[in-house]
């Protein structure tokens, strides 16, 4: 069974943040410590913050919209990536000789960037999908508000006219 479906979507999504975390700040470490670290670098840190603002919005969806979506096989994406990248900068593979190399050559820091964009593009379009859902939604609740509002007006202009009809037809005193 794969970690997605195992553990539940709005799980992998938490899961994908601290995920994004962890290689950010791994990152940052391994950046801070090698000097040469190539230009690459700043803008593989400099997206995977980008992605983590993004993952940040991701988690404040229910289950049930991330299941809408289809997202199961972004996320999984994401996280076989991060994982990937995870385990070539943790600190037991920065030691001795390893630690004066970068980890990722340019070319794959290019090709990390590019998966870490189109991913995070899509997870940005369902977001973007989610809030316009939203927004009809909080439109139609406006409009049945309005509604409401409008039927209990006539239905006070009806039971005046009521009770105005039954003082004069049946005669009841006014009091």
């Amino acid at each position: 069974m794969d970690p997605i479906t195992a553990v539940g979507l709005v799980a992998s999504v938490a899961q994908l943040a601290d995920l994004v975390l962890r290689v950010i700040t791994n990152l940052h470490n391994y950046y801070r410590d090698f000097e040469a670290a190539p230009r690459c670098s700043a803008q593989l840190r400099a997206e995977l913050k980008r992605l983590f603002l993004v993952v940040s919005d991701l988690e404040e969806l229910s289950e049930a919209k991330l299941r809408r979506f289809s997202i199961e096989a972004e996320l999984k994406e994401m996280v076989e990536l991060l994982q990937e990248m995870l385990s070539r900068i943790t600190p037991r593979h920065t030691r001795g000789l390893k630690r004066l190399q970068w980890p990722f050559r340019e070319a794959e820091n290019k090709e990390f960037l590019g998966r870490i964009e189109r991913l995070k593009s899509s997870f940005i379009i369902i977001l973007n999908i989610a809030q316009t859902y939203l927004l009809k939604a909080f439109f139609l609740l406006t409009s049945l508000s309005h509604a409401i509002q409008e039927i209990h007006g006539d239905l006070s202009t009806v039971q005046g006219q009521t009770t105005e009809w039954c003082r004069q037809t049946l005669c009841f005193p006014t009091i």
